[in-house]
């Protein structure tokens, strides 16, 4: 045999030796493998038929179709190894519990979520699929096939204002609604003797300068006193 690495490199490029090496390798499994009836063997069976080497843990829905949904296998469901018809270990297929998130799937029967998304186990698809609630300063959010939830800025202004409390409904950027001091958003107590202030975002109340003109309770001007007289 001519052992140049040219030669080595064109004989072994051939599909006929090839296939023949291929044949030489299984040879040296079965010489190796343990004999017939010990405990070793059977071992080495279920490998045979179980293992990753030829199950690649994505079967199909024809070798493991869900109308066939089998009770929990109280041995390959447990047994720390992708099997059968898994589709991540111990989990997946007709007959494990659903995969947690981030795990392989088929569809979404294989994963707790009931989310397959591209072949992994998905906590979300979007952000209405995640759970919590939504605010005006809060909403839902799905980055990553994962549920998180978003802050709107702080400073945005809410909806559940109250006109004259000297006070502004707000974002904080943290999720969370907050009151400001507004001393623009000034106080009314109805009564034309008195002044409407804000100091500080509480509403206060002073009175206007006697003789200041006023329509109220039948007077025509104010006592200095808060009183149209």
């Amino acid at each position: 045999m001519d052992l140049r690495p040219q030669a080595l490199v064109a004989r072994f490029a051939d599909p006929r030796a090839l296939r023949a090496l291929a044949l030489a390798a299984l040879l040296v499994m079965a010489w190796a493998a343990p004999a017939p009836g010990s405990t070793s063997f059977a071992s080495f069976q279920a490998w045979l038929g179980t293992s990753n080497v030829f199950l690649d843990g994505f079967e199909s829905e024809s070798t493991c179709p869900w109308s066939t949904v089998q009770p929990p296998d109280p041995v390959t469901c447990v047994n720390g190894t992708e099997d059968g018809c898994e589709t991540d270990i111990d989990c997946g297929g007709r007959s494990c519990g659903g995969c947690a998130n981030f795990k392989h799937c088929l569809v979404g029967a294989d994963c707790l979520s009931g989310m397959c998304s591209n072949g992994i186990c998905a906590e979300c698809l979007a952000p209405d699929t995640c759970p919590g609630d939504e605010t005006e300063c809060q909403f839902r959010t799905c980055t990553g096939l994962a549920c998180g939830l978003g802050c709107n800025p702080a400073g945005t202004i809410t909806s559940g204002q109250i006109t004259g409390d000297c006070q502004v409904s707000i974002c904080d950027g943290f999720c969370k609604t907050i009151s400001v001091p507004d001393d623009s958003d000034l106080p009314d107590d109805g009564n034309q003797c008195t002044t409407d202030l804000c100091a500080g975002g509480v509403p206060t109340h002073g009175f206007e300068p006697p003789g200041t003109v006023c329509t109220q309770n039948g007077g025509s001007m104010c006592d200095g006193n808060g009183n149209c007289v």
